[in-house]
């Protein structure tokens, strides 16, 4: 996976697939669940770890079916890996999903790993 401190939104990571059938599907991004997603500044240096119990989220762009929705996935503290970015309509040819560094709270930590898109049919 691919870990950096959160910022502004202007770094960017992209998966992208080719659809070949055309329908819907839902979309999910896999977080770990032993992750900290949380810095927590020391006197000799940083350390990755829970400071507090404050919603961690991460914003994603599903670009799908020639649109593109923005989801902002709260990141549970537990019982996470595959986490669902919701369920859109693909047409087919080339999708993507695009994750930016934008942070929700102070000392937040970014997380890319993977993202799959499972068919759920025509309806």
């Amino acid at each position: 996976g691919w870990r950096k401190e959160g910022g502004d939104g202007s770094s960017r990571v992209e998966w992208s697939t080719r659809i070949e059938k055309a329908g819907y599907y839902e979309v999910f991004a896999y977080i770990p669940n032993q992750l900290s997603l949380v810095q927590i500044k020391a006197s000799h240096g940083v350390v990755f770890g829970i400071q507090k119990q404050t919603p961690i989220k991460q914003l994603y762009l599903v670009r799908h079916d020639g649109s593109e929705s923005e989801v902002e996935l709260e990141i549970p503290f537990a019982q996470r890996e595959w986490l669902s970015l919701g369920r859109f309509y693909f047409s087919p040819g080339e999708a993507s999903v695009v994750l930016t560094d934008k942070k929700g709270t102070p000392d937040q930590v970014i997380y890319a790993d993977a993202v799959k898109w499972v068919y759920e049919g025509e309806k």
